[in-house]
């Protein structure tokens, strides 16, 4: 995620972009935890317009949930909410003084 600088870079059918309102935007990846043979089940990593890139682990209930969460949230802080109470969020290495914080 962190190679690609906006939605319209992102190709693939895997990658889903939701686009908010506000202006503000979070492209994703992730890995079902269902799927036989794949490496990485249940993870997501989201880059958004702030220049932030999440990460988080949990349960992925299917190769179409990241864009139907993406698709339930009105705010980008609502999405990384969501995420949050379902999801345990990687802590990158130095994040703190990388990252901003998502405002709840």
């Amino acid at each position: 995620m962190q190679p690609i600088s906006d939605p319209a870079e992102a190709q693939g059918d895997r990658v889903e972009v939701k686009r908010f309102t506000d202006g503000t935007w979070v492209m994703g990846l992730s890995q079902d935890s269902h799927a036989q043979n794949k490496p990485g089940g249940g993870t997501i990593a989201v880059k958004d317009s702030r220049g932030a890139v999440r990460a988080f682990f949990g349960h992925v209930c299917g190769p179409e949930w990241l864009g139907a969460c993406f698709g339930r949230a009105q705010s980008l802080d609502g999405l990384y909410a969501r995420l949050q109470d379902k999801f345990q969020e990687y802590e990158w290495p130095q994040a703190a003084s990388r990252v901003p914080p998502a405002n709840h």
